[in-house]
């Protein structure tokens, strides 16, 4: 056996003993409750004070997605969101999403948004949305 084969062995030998394991974070599987195919995106609106952006999925889907910053240039009237998907078609973590806002009509990079956090609201929380609010 060679020197590399017996040094792995011992070290997979020597977690296993001591209980240490390597937990992956779980991600929701796609089709789930909190993923959405980037394709079923229709519209959306930012929130009053530009930490948020809420998005119109399918027909009757909210999801919200938090910034880590303000984006300002969400309420300007000619923004538009220039978005990079990141993997698959499948939008499941903030981490499948590389979002800009612009409101130059000349193609750009635009402003970074950055994604922090997605949930999907629940019906009652859709229905206490402000309607100025929901895309």
């Amino acid at each position: 056996m060679s020197r590399r084969l017996i040094l792995s062995a011992s070290l997979v030998l020597a977690l296993a003993s001591t209980g240490a394991t390597v937990q992956a974070q779980p991600k929701p599987a796609p089709g789930s409750s909190q993923c959405f195919l980037s394709r079923d995106w229709s519209s959306w609106r930012p929130s009053a004070d530009s930490r948020s952006i809420y998005l119109r999925v399918g027909p009757s889907q909210i999801f919200r997605l938090d910034l880590g910053n303000p984006c300002e240039t969400l309420q300007r009237p000619n923004a538009r969101l220039i978005t990079k998907i990141r993997g698959s078609s499948w939008i499941c973590s903030p981490l499948d999403l590389d979002l800009r806002v612009s409101d130059d009509p000349r193609p750009g990079e635009g402003t970074a948004c950055i994604v922090r956090g997605m949930t999907r609201l629940t019906p009652d929380q859709v229905a206490a949305l402000p309607k100025h609010l929901r895309p």
